[in-house]
C-alpha cells in the first residue's frame, strides 16, 4: 500500500539488506488487483531495492525449499 506520503507498506523489510517482502493473499488474484501490484513492484523495486514476493499460501504450507 502506498501512503499519502508517497511511502509504500510492505509485510516486512530488512533495511541491512536493502530487501522488503509483499505477501500476496486471494485478494491479490483479482486482475485489477494483479495490474496494480506489477506496476507497484516496479516502482519498489526501482527506487527502494529488492522487493521478494511471496504467496500466503506458499507463506503457510512451505516448510523448506
Amino acid at each position: 500500500m502506498k501512503g499519502k506520503d508517497g511511502r509504500f507498506y510492505l509485510d516486512a523489510a530488512w533495511d541491512e539488506f536493502d530487501t522488503t517482502v509483499e505477501i500476496h493473499g486471494i485478494p491479490h488474484m483479482w486482475i485489477s488487483t494483479w495490474d496494480g501490484d506489477l506496476l507497484r513492484a516496479n516502482e519498489i523495486s526501482i527506487a527502494a531495492g529488492r522487493l521478494l514476493i511471496f504467496s500466503s499460501y506458499a507463506c503457510g504450507t512451505a516448510r523448506t525449499r
